[in-house]
């Protein structure tokens, strides 16, 4: 096990120079000499591993596994300036905080967490200023009418934006001097509360502000940082609209602090792209997207993308978020010969899905079936496969994990399929009855594309019948041809023997005349002699 946390180490330390592909980096401004949040999520887990690494240098900035933090292997240049929210790890929070920022921190950081089960990178690009002068704000704490800046700076505080993914807690950073006895911290969007806490003794403080309805359960944060001076907010299910500018205020018996400008962008990836085949036409469709996406058609082999007529439709949600869908109308030669390719695109994430139709298959009543399956032509790792009929009732179910596989059968199915990996190429099907005809589909699914496979099965008469009538139906032709062939050459065999005979007739009549003639041309010679 401790070989293995090494081992971590070692493996992260020398990728750190790697240029990685992310969705975005996140931008964090920190002042000199004040502590500053670098923020970092994940999903938690565990045997959690968390490695912070500055990619100017390349050396490690803070470590942590084997549920404690390791120094071993940390620049020196960081020593007793990095600490973890430890509370908060097992949550998926591996946010590091850096206290007495100096200029030379300036520059970019990867957090990079694992568990056995998933892998986690993200970047922070660190920018440090020096401190500003303070200037006064007029904030109204018993009211929500609050006097915010539209933009700039508050207390000299620079504007910070951070970047989240819909589909992650994003964590909105804000640090203040407490004095360790008692806080109260209030988060605003324009002049909505989003939150308003209290935190040991708030004697000082007068009034309370109850957050939005659209922000109630959705926000939170770390109660057992607070009076160390973390006031950071945690926000789940963000959507498009909670996109803006937020400010962070925090109350102790001295003071009142406030936050600079942090705007919050939003941004959604295509999780997902469905395609289907509909008669003469295929749809395709994807929803739940920011920023607006964009949809096209391709075929395999290639085709004029001229000839791919379609109808595409994006709209926004009540949620902010886009979904498309588009329709390409298909010709029965495009359909049997080229497999259809749908691209949905973001401007953070791309994602295919693919449809091929194969030939249709026929079948008789208690016979057996092969049904294909179009996989990838790369190979694959892991991946899940669902096989369908009609094509939304599932048959069978194979999920892919390396070099393991697990196999779920629906009851209904289990008398006519043979329980197998195999079934990742081909269904195989047996004691066939007509119910089972219809439409067959196999989806394969992987982290960026979708495959989907269309079979049509037409289950029949029974086949060995079928084979006899037609043997009985060309034995029935043949006979009857080859009488007719027979009766026809002797017609033709009694025309020609007729014919010959009443020649033959003719020569004898002829032949009688001319010696009938030679007889009564004597007889007339003999009566004038006489």
């Amino acid at each position: 096990m401790r070989s293995t946390g090494i081992n971590r180490v070692m493996f992260v330390a020398t990728l750190a120079f790697l240029h990685d592909r992310v969705r975005g980096d996140t931008e964090v401004t920190c002042v000199v000499m004040e502590s500053c949040v670098l923020p970092c999520k994940f999903h938690a887990g565990s045997d959690i591993l968390i490695h912070w690494i500055d990619m100017t240098t390349g050396n490690i900035v803070h470590s942590y596994y084997y549920d404690k933090d390791q120094f071993k292997k940390q620049d020196q240049r960081f020593r007793n300036r990095t600490s973890l929210f430890k509370e908060q790890i097992s949550r998926g929070n591996a946010s590091l905080r850096l206290t007495r920022v100096e200029t030379g921190d300036q520059g970019k950081y990867k957090c990079h967490s694992s568990t056995p089960e998933k892998e986690a990178t993200s970047f922070v690009n660190l920018k440090v200023e020096d401190a500003a002068p303070v200037t006064s704000t007029s904030v109204l704490l018993s009211s929500t009418q609050l006097n915010f800046p539209t933009q700039g700076s508050v207390d000299g505080n620079p504007e910070l934006t951070i970047s989240c993914l819909s589909s992650e807690e994003c964590v909105l950073p804000c640090q203040f001097a407490s004095d360790g006895k008692g806080a109260r911290v209030m988060w605003y969007k324009k002049k909505a509360v989003v939150s308003c806490t209290r935190y040991g003794n708030t004697s000082f403080v007068v009034g309370h502000n109850s957050p939005a309805d659209k922000y109630k359960g959705r926000t939170d944060l770390y109660a057992d940082q607070v009076l160390e001076g973390n006031a950071s907010l945690v926000m789940r299910n963000v959507t498009p609209n909670d996109q803006g500018k937020y400010f962070c205020i925090t109350m102790t018996a001295p003071r009142t602090d406030e936050s600079g400008v942090i705007t919050l962008v939003v941004k959604a990836l295509v999780q997902e792209v469905d395609i289907e085949s509909n008669g003469d036409s295929v749809t395709c469709r994807a929803g739940g997207i920011y920023p607006e996406p964009t949809l096209t058609w391709s075929t395999d082999p290639p085709t004029d993308t001229q000839l791919l007529q379609n109808q595409t439709k994006s709209q926004k949600n009540k949620f902010g978020f886009y979904d498309i869908q588009s329709s390409l109308r298909l010709t029965e030669c495009d359909a049997a010969n080229r497999t259809i390719i749908c691209s949905v695109t973001s401007d953070t994430s791309e994602k295919r899905a693919f449809l091929k139709h194969e030939a249709s298959i026929l079948a008789s009543p208690g016979s057996n079936a092969k049904v294909p399956c179009s996989l990838p032509p790369s190979t694959l790792q892991s991946f899940n496969l669902t096989w369908r009929f009609r094509p939304s009732d599932p048959i069978l179910s194979i999920s892919f994990t390396g070099q393991k596989s697990s196999v779920k059968v629906w009851d209904q199915w289990k008398p006519h399929v043979f329980n197998d990996p195999s079934a990742k190429r081909s269904l195989h099907l047996h004691n066939l009855k007509p119910e089972h005809q219809g439409t067959y589909t196999c989806e394969v699914r992987t982290p960026e594309e979708t495959y989907i496979t269309w079979t049509e099965l037409t289950v029949g008469q029974d086949s060995e019948h079928i084979y006899i009538y037609v043997i009985i139906a060309l034995c029935y032709f043949l006979c009857m041809s080859y009488g007719m062939v027979v009766f026809l050459s002797c017609k033709i065999r009694g025309l020609k023997k007729a014919r010959r005979q009443e020649e033959t007739s003719n020569q004898v009549t002829e032949v009688l005349d001319v010696a009938e003639g030679s007889e009564n041309s004597q007889s007339v010679e003999n009566t004038d002699e006489g």
